[in-house]
């Protein structure tokens, strides 16, 4: 159920934020809005989770995974994402993977995508790929929203 506040100074801004913080700790991610008007928030539901967040979300288990923390900053998200992407390729070969980047100098230099370009087929190949690997060492990755809704469309 959507939860509306109001902020009228810093202190009510703390309380929101510990309010998300408890959200993001009990299922993993929060949608907010904002708005100096008036807004209507409408009714949603965990379908609405898009892959690209659950893939945000997972990445980021995946770090405190590996690294065993409950703090993961941005320089072990950015390195889980880019290495996830990495095997994955190393795995499967799929091409939507990897870019070649052209030195004008002469050569080229392989890397990963963003993730942001990929289709959604691709998307979800990614997703079931890192549910996989990361299950084979004790990590288990619970399908939400989109790509759940999507893979039981594939196995329909």
């Amino acid at each position: 159920m959507p939860v509306s506040a109001v902020a009228n100074d810093v202190s009510d801004l703390k309380k929101i934020f510990k309010d998300i913080d408890k959200l993001i700790k009990k299922t993993g991610f929060a949608n907010i809005a904002y708005s100096d008007g008036g807004m209507k928030v409408e009714d949603f539901t965990l379908s609405s989770l898009s892959q690209k967040a659950l893939k945000a979300i997972w990445t980021r288990e995946a770090a405190k995974h590996n690294w065993k923390t409950e703090d993961v900053d941005e320089a072990m998200y950015e390195g889980m994402n880019r290495w996830l992407k990495t095997k994955c390729y190393s795995d499967t070969k799929e091409k939507f993977l990897l870019r070649f980047i052209k030195n004008p100098e002469g050569g080229e230099k392989a890397e990963v995508t963003s993730s942001a370009n990929w289709t959604v087929g691709e998307m979800t190949f990614f997703l079931d790929w890192m549910q996989n690997f990361c299950a084979k060492d004790g990590l288990i990755l619970e399908a939400k929203g989109e790509y759940l809704e999507n893979t039981k469309a594939q196995n329909s």
